[in-house]
């Protein structure tokens, strides 16, 4: 058989496969009514209602303006009037055969919510917050507001509006997704270790947040869905677990209800916060109607079923454990809709244990020593050779201080390897425990390929009675100088952008002489790019980019998955829990490929498109603006003094007086 033969056997064959493609899907087509099979149709999903009958409400914060149409009250005639209208987000009708609603986005924005929230949800409903403004609608077209009531951060809906009072059916609309792909979260082969990482993705679309494999909201739901014994919620602030919605997508409600469903099975929950972060909203949170007897329910050994201890100072860790597994990492209880990363330890795993400790000391307020079972000096190895352990960030000053009580700047952070937590605060001093800043310090000292790191703050000061430690940030230089690939992603979001009381580590450091001269010295460096991650251009304090909150500490050498920022507070007086693996040459796949999840999703959304806008989210330069939204200045005498006390006492004439 001659070439040609073959190449003609060849696209014979070709033009076959094509034709009988579109032949199928024609065929397809006719057999659906006319769609095409290669875009999914708009579906509707009946909100079952997780107390009762559903009912529709808005997009976001707003409840939707109602649209009647008379003497129409089947299901089908009902969802294809919905279909026909694109601002159509819900339909229902009630069992009286006269209406048929459709639901519209309207107004009604919340003003208390603006950190965590952003209109890049891209089909009915969210799942950030509470509902304001409602407002019913009439069939003149015009609309009513409602009253509210305020219960903390909850809102108590009064009846008028969740729709028809009795027989309500409501079908929330799926809107026709073009080319979409089911997200799924990049994982690698679990080892011995049974570990594994856990993403938070924003960017999903709503039901996707409680349905996708190793996202955190899945990954926390299948943590209070499964417990038997017990379940604890380790947070400065536990606000997550509103139930602010009969839709089973909600995630606040879902999260909710998994508690109450674990409560009824008697699984006690515990709930370990502070006294000062939002304490409003906690309380309102706890004290929910469907909680109260649980409060007052008991365990065998005496303890509420539902309890809850108020940390006397402040902590920072992120830590959510029962008897089956634990979550290590940057994920708030707050519902908040960030860009964050965890670790996933399966208690077969030995330091599963020495997480429970942790969290026991929090629960007793630190009246014992803390002791863990592995440290750096003592690791846990896996098959492969991989060393694990949990490391802290101790608690006691930075540095010594001068007699005027600022800190005696440099301040030289050295601490061994392993030592005790605590130096007199909480009173009991001693135990046994790592640090993460030496974990951080040698992996990066230690890298000979790459370090890669993310975090919502960068800076080399801490607050004005925590002093400066450079140490860090010299050694990333450092290393980069010697060959090594550095790249560090910073949170730089327009909100953030205060410096009252000194919040904001980055919006100081690039305002300080010596912020200035670092953030010049690594832009000329060849191996060492450093990202700022802000919605560019601006116009709101909304960001669709989403915060980059995730704490990442990855190299070639080892990993530190933190509740930890990149400044010297967090590693010399805040509590933090991080988890730290020591390679045995080579990083194991699960973290290697879970790695490549969360900076993949970094590379796709730096630069993304809603509603026919294009932002950057991935900067090069960071934004220090200096006036908020309305024009009004940010950086007033009152809102700079953190600044100049910080770099005035850092470095002689620091200052910046531009903006004091």
């Amino acid at each position: 058989m001659s070439y040609l033969q073959i190449i003609i056997i060849v696209v014979g064959v070709i033009i076959g496969v094509v034709l009988t493609y579109f032949i199928v899907k024609q065929l397809i087509k006719k057999k659906n009514g006319g769609d095409d099979p290669d875009k999914p149709k708009t579906i509707f999903k009946e909100i079952k209602g997780l107390s009762g009958s559903g009912y529709c409400y808005g997009d976001k914060n707003t409840f939707p303006s109602f649209t009647l149409k008379n003497d129409i009250a089947n299901e089908t005639d009902c969802q294809q009037l919905c279909l026909k209208d694109d601002n159509c987000l819900a339909v229902s009708y009630d069992s009286t055969g006269k209406n048929c609603i459709l639901y519209e986005q309207s107004g009604g924005t919340t003003p208390e919510s603006a950190e965590w929230e952003s209109s890049y949800a891209k089909f009915f409903p969210s799942y950030a917050s509470p509902y304001h403004d409602c407002q019913t609608g009439t069939d003149d077209g015009k609309t009513i507001p409602v009253a509210m009531t305020k219960d903390g951060c909850r809102v108590a809906f009064p009846d008028v509006c969740k729709g028809p009072v009795s027989g309500v059916s409501c079908w929330k609309k799926y809107k026709n997704r073009e080319n979409y792909t089911k997200y799924t979260v990049k994982v690698g082969k679990e080892d011995s270790s049974k570990c594994q990482i856990v993403l938070s993705n924003p960017f999903l679309y709503t039901n996707e947040l409680i349905e996708t494999e190793n996202t955190f909201y899945w990954w926390l739901l299948d943590l209070i869905n499964k417990a038997t014994k017990y379940v604890t919620l380790c947070n400065a602030y536990v606000t997550l677990g509103k139930y602010q919605s009969d839709d089973s997508d909600d995630v606040e409600s879902a999260v909710h209800v998994a508690i109450l469903n674990a409560l009824k099975r008697g699984v006690q929950v515990t709930i370990i916060a502070t006294q000062q972060e939002q304490i409003e909203c906690q309380n309102s949170v706890f004290n929910q109607p469907g909680y109260l007897p649980y409060q007052k329910a008991t365990t065998p050994d005496g303890r509420p079923l539902l309890d809850r201890v108020l940390w006397n100072g402040f902590f920072h860790d992120k830590i959510y454990i029962s008897e089956n597994k634990a979550y290590i990492g940057g994920q708030n209880m707050s519902g908040s809709s960030s860009i964050d990363f965890g670790i996933s330890i399966d208690s077969s795993c030995p330091i599963h244990a020495d997480i429970l400790s942790r969290t026991i000391y929090m629960y007793y307020n630190g009246t014992t020593p803390l002791t863990f079972n592995y440290t750096a000096d003592n690791p846990w190895i896996a098959d492969d050779g991989t060393k694990y352990f949990i490391a802290v960030s101790p608690v006691w000053p930075l540095c010594p201080t001068t007699g005027s009580g600022y800190p005696k700047v440099p301040c030289p952070f050295q601490n061994p390897p392993v030592g005790p937590f605590t130096k007199g605060y909480p009173p009991t001093s001693g135990g046994n425990v790592s640090y993460e800043y030496n974990q951080t310090l040698n992996l990066i000292n230690n890298a000979k390929k790459f370090i890669k790191l993310t975090n919502y703050e960068l800076s080399t000061m801490g607050n004005i009675y925590n002093g400066e430690s450079s140490t860090l940030l010299d050694a990333l230089i450092a290393r980069a100088q010697a060959g090594v690939k550095v790249e560090f992603w910073v949170s730089n979001s327009p909100f953030q952008d205060s410096v009252y009381g000194g919040e904001n580590a980055l919006c100081m450091f690039g305002r300080c002489n010596k912020g200035k001269e670092y953030l010049k010295q690594i832009k000329n460096l060849q191996n060492f790019t450093l990202n700022f991650w802000y919605q560019n251009p601006g116009t709101t304090e909304f960001s669709e980019c989403h915060p980059l909150h995730s704490k990442i500490f990855f190299s070639d050498w080892g990993l530190l998955v933190s509740s930890s920022n990149f400044t010297p507070d967090y590693f010399g007086s805040t509590q933090d829990t991080g988890f730290c693996a020591i390679y045995n040459g080579y990083a194991p796949d699960w973290i290697s490929v879970g790695m490549e999840s969360i900076f993949d999703l970094l590379k796709s959304k730096s630069t993304i498109t809603y509603k026919d806008t294009t932002f950057t989210c991935k900067n090069d330069k960071p934004n220090f603006q200096t006036t908020d939204f309305q024009g009004k200045p940010m950086c007033t005498s009152g809102f700079c003094k953190g600044t100049c006390m910080t770099c005035g006492n850092l470095t002689t004439n620091s200052c910046n007086t531009k903006y004091c």
